[in-house]
């Protein structure tokens, strides 16, 4: 064994953790996706199905508003004055002389009745004209709209039953019921959609799962050499969960949010501009606000995340050597490190928190401004004869549309980004190289039968990435029945000779012998049945020793 080649094996490498925690971005976010959707083409049909019931349903929701509009119009014609048949009325008082019976809504005015009609407004407004009159109730006078309502009381009959306030229940029982059909179908499709996509989620996640654990057995000892037994595990659980989770949630949010942002903009413009234009100015300035606070607050995340990850790994470190910290009377010095590392970690996380926290808060003040806004200027309009009333009830309704969306698809993505890190990593893994094929190795040495002859010749091997080999032109015979001990300085080989006679490895040139059958000519499974191997412990410190004599 060459001794200037003092190399080791690739040190082991994870992403920051003793559970090798999943990043927040993908390296190619657009490759990762991509191969994601690919990789649910046998999952086609129930998707295609879940997306369509996703727009679908929010379509349904955008054409609900419209509905509750004419529904809030009928209504409010129902509570107030007939105005069209109280104009025709006054429209006939105002010949004078020259007044005769007619008919409204099939109902006969005769003259007596007309005169009656003008005696009690004559008594009522006094010296006062019906323009100021109404001009008093268009302001909010209290007294004068009484004084109306008091009037119409004493009306014959015949006129009362003209312009009195009459509700048209057949037109509201019609419109009620195609809006609770509407709503209906809407919490239906939003039902099926999420029973296909939780389907989906899981029957991929399984599927997942199981071409990992199969990939696992498939894998080169070389992999796990490079790679923390955490962060196999993290890809086995955390990183497919994440996928299912997102699977299960964001794709179909992502789809239907877009949908009702899109078509509450449309429907609004539709509906009234100015009105529209309200109501998205109002909640774009609340969101402005909202992002420049999450910008803020993303450093502190990240760094979170970094800190967690440093004081797990001193846990992890101290707790799987706890008899060592015992022995040599560690406990101060890996108490005083947890508590500097349990510190940025505190600090970290109030801040985030406390920006996190104000996202509610937030959201809820953007909704509340945004309906404050359409009252107001849906009033001015309203009082214009601009719109109808139940124009600001279907505009409050488009503001929390609008607004919702926005959010969903803000936290969709968040998701995405997360979920094309995740299977990024997961397919990564099962697209590592696996272990050659031997089921064209024939050859079987009977262990019963094998008398344990050993021998190297000119066997040289290298690491992955390393520069220089580890083992260079080492030959070697163990006699059956030696005892052999190999000794010899940290990274001189020693245990890269067990890894390349037990198989682990694949060597570079030269030959190893199993009395005198080369080790390519066996498999594995038939190597493996002829040693005993017992490892050590061993526990490493990523910390300065000052002892006289340390591990």
């Amino acid at each position: 064994m060459s001794s200037e080649n003092q190399t080791r094996r690739p040190p082991r490498r994870g992403p920051g953790g003793p559970m090798g925690g999943v990043p927040e971005k993908a390296k190619n976010f657009k490759a990762a996706i991509k191969r994601l959707f690919s990789e649910l083409k046998s999952f086609k049909i129930l998707i295609g199905l879940s997306l369509i019931l996703a727009i679908l349903g929010a379509i349904l929701s955008i054409m609900a508003p419209d509905k509750l509009k004419d529904l809030t119009n009928e209504i409010q014609a129902g509570i107030v004055v007939n105005s069209d048949n109280f104009g025709t009325v006054m429209e006939n008082l105002s010949k004078g002389n020259n007044i005769v019976d007619y008919e409204i809504d099939g109902v006969t005015i005769s003259v007596e009745d007309q005169i009656d009609v003008a005696t009690q407004i004559t008594k009522t407004l006094g010296e006062m004209n019906f323009e100021q009159f109404f001009e008093k109730i268009k302001n909010g006078d209290e007294e004068a709209r009484n004084k109306f309502y008091n009037m119409i009381e004493e009306f014959p009959n015949s006129v009362q039953s003209v312009i009195k306030p009459k509700m048209d229940m057949d037109a509201i029982k019609n419109i009620a019921m195609i809006l609770v059909t509407m709503y209906l179908l809407s919490a239906l499709f939003s039902f099926i959609e999420s029973i296909a996509m939780t389907d989906v989620a899981n029957k991929f996640a399984k599927k997942l799962r199981t071409r990992i654990s199969k990939k696992i057995n498939k894998l080169p000892l070389r992999y796990f050499d490079k790679h923390q037994s955490g962060d196999v595990l993290s890809r086995v659980t955390n990183d497919v969960d994440t996928i299912a989770q997102s699977m299960n949630q964001s794709l179909s949010t992502l789809v239907s949010a877009i949908t009702l942002f899109i078509g509450s903009i449309i429907m609004m413009f539709v509906t009234n501009g100015i009105m529209a234009i309200t109501a998205i100015v109002s909640s774009l300035i609340g969101f402005v606000f909202m992002f420049l606070v999450l910008s803020k607050s993303q450093k502190y995340f990240t760094a979170r995340q970094e800190e967690l990850g440093k004081l797990n790994g001193h846990i992890e470190e101290v707790y799987s050597g706890l008899n060592v910290v015992k022995v040599y009377n560690g406990k101060k010095e890996v108490d005083k490190k947890f508590d500097e590392l349990n510190q940025k970690v505190y600090e970290c996380n109030r801040k985030s928190q406390f920006l996190s926290g104000l996202m509610q808060p937030m959201m809820n003040f953007i909704g509340n401004f945004g309906y404050v806004a359409v009252c107001i200027v849906g009033a001015l309009l309203t009082m214009n004869g601009k719109i109808s009333f139940g124009v600001i009830v279907a505009f409050i309704t488009y503001v929390r549309l609008f607004t919702s969306p926005l959010t969903q698809i803000a936290q969709a993505m968040t998701s995405l980004q997360s979920t094309a890190a995740a299977s990024e990593r997961v397919f990564e893994f099962a697209d590592e190289v696996e272990m050659i094929d031997e089921s064209n190795i024939t050859k079987r040495l009977d262990k019963s039968k094998v008398k344990g002859e050993i021998e190297f010749e000119h066997v040289m091997f290298k690491y992955d990435g390393n520069d220089k080999p580890t083992i260079n032109d080492f030959s070697a015979i163990a006699k059956p029945g030696q005892k052999v001990a190999i000794v010899g300085p940290t990274g001189a080989g020693k245990t890269t000779m067990v890894n390349l006679l037990m198989k682990f490895y694949d060597i570079n040139s030269g030959d190893i012998k199993i009395d005198g059958v080369s080790t390519k000519e066996l498999t594995r499974e038939n190597i493996h049945e002829l040693f005993t191997m017992v490892l050590q412990d061993t526990w490493v410190f990523n910390r300065n020793c000052k002892r006289k004599y340390c591990l």
